[in-house]
């Protein structure tokens, strides 16, 4: 087992939800180690946030959040300190448990899993490279321990994963995926079902569920582009088997869209998007966007949160949010519609009530 640097952290129990509110607060915060961003990745029904912040000469940290405001970020042993190395927590579930990867000196990757108690286990999954942008990434994490993710080969292609709390791991490709975008596993449910986004040999992307008998099946939102870069992204799964995401239509505008377990699929433009809509997050966890990022938790609890589950710029603006790019980013929502995500701009005073 590899030493960790880590602040072993306590986490706050389940809070009591306030009563629906006529006008949502906003949280504002930046990570200890913020010189650029602070970048939440996911929230858990406690508020306890994990992400990351890029700090001096771009190098990353993990950190985690709890409930009650405190923040304690860090960075694992092992880990490369130069540009584009370091730590990322990507994913958290009830128990705490932290899911992420980490870029060693050689800019090769590693998953892990991080307890509340501060227990470190570190994995590669099978037929993973180990060269430069090579290895393997954690990006979520259930309540029963299972992990889902992704593994770049030697050659340059990506595969999914799921990881059993055993750690026993299968691999997994989607549809006609292919060398370069390859299959990415986003996000897995308590059941152990499984939603990602894979690239076809036209360079389109389309969306996935892997089921827990191991079944995938494929699709496309209605007005998905069908050139290359463009086409469906899914990036969350909840208990039921709904999924959120995004599509990029032929004019590369972004649109939010949301699946129902039986394959319906009902595509939505936030009020006052521009261009378009971004139903889900973390579209790159290297995008620069100008500005400084903050870390932003939103606190109301939505009535139709599966619908409101990732939402794009300006429907959760802070007034000094900023122009253009510089813009307001949900990433990730708990069970009782609590919103993680960032502000891209300047520091921000109060919400705009925009929503769903």
């Amino acid at each position: 087992m590899r030493a960790v640097v880590w602040l072993c952290l306590g986490f706050a129990s389940v809070r009591h939800m306030p009563a629906q509110q006529d006008s949502p607060s906003y949280v504002m915060f930046q990570a200890p180690g913020d010189v650029c961003c602070t970048r939440p990745q996911s929230i858990n029904n406690a508020e306890t946030i994990a992400g990351y912040v890029i700090g001096a000469n771009n190098v990353d940290q993990g950190f985690v959040r709890l409930g009650d405001g405190t923040s304690h970020s860090s960075t694992l042993r092992g880990a490369g300190t130069g540009e584009y190395q370091g730590t990322i927590a990507m994913g958290i579930n009830m128990a705490g448990t932290t899911a992420g990867f980490y870029s060693n000196p050689d800019s090769s990757a590693f998953a892990f899993l991080l307890t509340s108690g501060g227990v470190f286990t570190e994995f590669s999954a099978p037929g993973a490279g180990s060269g430069v942008d090579q290895g393997t990434s954690a990006e979520s994490i259930n309540d029963g321990g299972d992990t889902a993710g992704f593994y770049t080969d030697p050659d340059g292609w990506n595969h999914g994963f799921v990881r059993a709390s055993d750690g026993t791991i299968t691999s997994f490709n989607a549809g006609d995926a292919t060398r370069g975008g390859g299959t990415i596993a986003v996000s897995i449910n308590d059941s152990g079902a499984i939603t990602g986004y894979y690239m076809d040999d036209a360079g389109v992307w389309h969306g996935f569920v892997r089921g827990i008998a191991g079944t995938i099946t494929t699709f496309e939102a209605p007005g998905a582009g069908t050139s290359s870069h463009l086409g469906t992204l899914a990036v969350s799964i909840n208990g039921s088997g709904t999924v959120t995401g995004y599509y990029l239509d032929a004019n590369n505008f972004a649109h939010g869209f949301v699946r129902a377990a039986d394959g319906t699929i009902m595509t939505f433009d936030a009020p006052g998007a521009t261009p378009g809509t971004v139903g889900g997050g973390n579209l790159s966890r290297r995008d620069q966007l100008g500005g400084h990022n903050y870390g932003m938790l939103r606190q109301q609890r939505f009535h139709s949160s599966w619908i409101c589950a990732y939402q794009q710029r300006r429907v959760l603006d802070f007034d000094n949010a900023g122009a253009h790019d510089q813009s307001t980013y949900g990433f990730a929502i708990n069970d009782f519609g609590y919103i993680a995500g960032e502000l891209n701009g300047y520091p921000a005073a109060s919400g705009d009530n925009m929503g769903c």
